[in-house]
């Protein structure tokens, strides 16, 4: 809950459009995701540049990716100073 709270404030207030999962991994591949935060079974991310309502946050479901957070990790993001959380994340949500 700290670590939502400490990285993610901007997401509150946003408009939130569903989106399938294909499309945010293809988002995650080609390095467009800014910002992630998986809760409760559900992915909410946010896209480099590709709008200018910098309020817009996308959300799909979590699936059972073993392999996400090393994705997110891998691609082109600017949250990399936030890995150990990402793994801990990834440790007590996605992969118990």
């Amino acid at each position: 809950m700290l670590f939502n709270w400490l990285v993610f404030p901007s997401m509150v207030e946003r408009q939130i459009i569903s989106t399938d999962y294909g499309d945010f991994m293809e988002k995650v591949d080609a390095g467009e995701i800014k910002e992630v935060m998986i809760e409760e079974g559900k992915i909410y991310f946010s896209v480099e540049g590709k709008t200018d309502d910098k309020n817009i946050v996308y959300q799909t479901r979590e699936m059972n990716d073993h392999d996400l957070v090393n994705r997110l990790l891998n691609a082109n993001s600017p949250m990399k100073m936030e890995k150990s959380h990402l793994r801990e994340l990834y440790q007590k949500r996605i992969h118990p």
